[in-house]
């Protein structure tokens, strides 16, 4: 038996490399470094990250981990915390994250805290910088609530050989 052994593998000039199908090519991360608290019943702009895919082929698995909240003050009787991925200004995914329905004790809740943590695999097919980018909103009746994304969310952008 015979033992290949190299430090390297590189491609000649002018030739790319083939990578399997399914095996990662990059990994870009960014982190929030600050909490936002919205009352829009529009999206608005929580977060973003950049990436530039080596091969039009590839696919891009955007996932998103973190801690969010809804406050129903102000006399909310329920609330849906709605979140959208856009790449560059196109939305490609839309999540209903969080549903607050105060109506069902009679009383209304103060502040309350959930983890989100969601995936979505992306084909973008592009060699030029995508933008992907979270917005969120609430929707709901009875008042407007705070709803928001605490500082921490982590969103990672994996290229994937297609």
């Amino acid at each position: 038996m015979s033992t290949l052994e190299v430090k390297a593998i590189q491609a000649p000039s002018g030739y790319d490399l083939q990578m399997p199908a399914g095996h990662i090519v990059q990994v870009v991360q960014g982190t929030n470094d600050i909490s936002y608290t919205q009352t829009s019943s529009s999206y608005v702009d929580a977060f973003s990250l950049a990436i530039t895919p080596k091969f039009a082929t590839s696919k891009i698995l955007v996932i998103i981990n973190g801690g969010a909240f809804a406050d129903a003050a102000n006399s909310v009787t329920f609330t849906i915390f709605d979140t959208r991925l856009l790449r560059d200004s196109t939305e490609v995914y839309q999540q209903d994250m969080w549903y607050l329905d105060a109506r069902a004790s009679g009383t209304l809740f103060g502040q309350q805290k959930f983890m989100t943590g969601w995936h979505y695999l992306d084909s973008p097919n592009t060699t030029n910088a995508i933008t992907y980018k979270v917005q969120s909103r609430w929707r709901g009746s009875g008042g407007t609530p705070s709803i928001g994304f605490d500082n921490g969310v982590t969103i990672t952008l994996q290229e994937v050989a297609g």
